[in-house]
């Protein structure tokens, strides 16, 4: 008897994450659960990987506009929709601590000061230098349910929260989140490759 695993990214009305996790593992037929930490990708990726990044199989993923096709979709379309502010934002990965818009985007960019030498005056000139943290990075952590129902033999995967992510400081591979979005619930009337609500797919 085989299992079958697939993992849906849906993005939709939004629940609160007790409420969410609660609906979903009191199913009776559900007679395994985990919560999973990961590092994905959701678009082919070119250079270094981290090293706990999980590999990702797109099987599907919508361009906006097809005849002007973009080489990362999905993380472009995820980007837009996290700068609109589409989710909610909280500071850490328990989903306790909630942030305005304006405090999630100023966590999506890097400001350095840099001092430079004006070889005319010899004065030393400060200036500001503002990067995008959000624009820059393809990866992301993300926070998943993992069930098992025991009854269809099936494991389902179900992302409940997602954080775009950077490599650390001084810590070459270590990567950490810059905020943390609570992601809608999945509607299994969606569970449908050819539906045109389901945006992107992938196997893990």
């Amino acid at each position: 008897m085989s299992i079958r695993s697939t993992i849906f990214l849906l993005l939709i009305l939004p629940l609160s994450a007790q409420a969410q996790f609660e609906r979903l593992t009191n199913n009776k037929d559900i007679i395994w659960a985990a919560k999973v930490e990961a590092i994905v990708s959701f678009d082919v990726i070119n250079g270094s990987l981290p090293s706990q990044l999980i590999e990702t199989l797109p099987v599907k993923a919508i361009q906006d506009n097809p005849e002007a096709p973009l080489p990362e979709p999905f993380t472009e379309k995820l980007t837009r929709m996290i700068s609109r502010g589409d989710f909610p934002a909280y500071a850490d990965k328990a989903l306790q601590h909630p942030l305005t818009p304006a405090e999630a985007r100023a966590r999506m960019y890097a400001t350095d000061t840099v001092v430079v030498f004006d070889p005319e005056t010899y004065e030393e000139k400060i200036h500001i230098i503002s990067s995008d943290l959000l624009g820059a990075t393809p990866f992301f952590i993300t926070q998943q349910l993992w069930l098992y129902n025991g009854k269809a033999n099936e494991l389902e995967t179900i992302a409940l929260s997602i954080a775009p992510a950077v490599e650390s400081r001084g810590q070459a591979g270590e990567y950490q989140p810059l905020a943390w979005y609570k992601l809608p619930p999945p509607r299994k009337k969606l569970f449908n490759l050819k539906s045109s609500a389901v945006q992107f797919v992938t196997y893990t």
